[in-house]
């Protein structure tokens, strides 16, 4: 839902999806964190923070994966350009020179790994957690805007981390063929 009204050039986030999604994940995201105080088992793997480790890496749309392929695959001045001045805030999920500039607004080519990407990674994410190679989300509350790999380690440990060096990797990965 995100990436669709992004498509469509609304600011999904703070304004339209927040106001219905942290009613739904702070309960769980408080509890995680009463937990981790106590020293008890996490409880839960979906939680407010879960969705900035695995679903939301540069931003929506996990459009650092989009910067990357710019960066290293582009054969044009302008969108060598346009990742070079987007990568930096993309890595603090600032993401609308990206969206934008390339643009992802109203470009039915890139909609489909602007939607695929965040699902893709955020089921891994979850895989990940429920199988125990990644421990749950500690329930603490980071600014949104923490880097990418730093928040997944301060949430996570060196796990988070490196899991969202794999997820990068992936939206890569997805972005690359469209992008092409």
């Amino acid at each position: 839902l995100y990436a669709i009204l992004w498509f469509f050039g609304l600011h999904a986030g703070q304004i339209i999806i927040f106001p219905v999604l942290m009613p739904l994940l702070m309960p769980a995201s408080l509890e995680n964190l009463a937990a981790y105080q106590a020293g008890t088992a996490l409880p839960n793997i979906l939680t407010y923070e879960t969705i900035y480790i695995g679903q939301a890496l540069g931003g929506v749309g996990n459009t650092i994966g989009l910067c990357i392929c710019m960066l290293l695959f582009a054969k044009s001045k302008r969108y060598k350009t346009l990742s070079k001045m987007s990568i930096a805030p993309s890595l603090f999920c600032i993401n609308e020179p990206v969206v934008f500039g390339t643009p992802i607004v109203m470009n039915p080519v890139l909609l489909a790994p602007f939607i695929v990407a965040p699902i893709v990674t955020g089921v891994i994410t979850y895989l990940c957690m429920s199988i125990g190679l990644v421990p749950f989300a500690s329930g603490v509350q980071l600014p949104w805007s923490t880097p990418i790999f730093l928040y997944g380690f301060l949430e996570c440990g060196i796990a988070g981390a490196i899991l969202q060096i794999v997820l990068v990797a992936i939206s890569v990965g997805i972005y690359y063929p469209f992008f092409k």
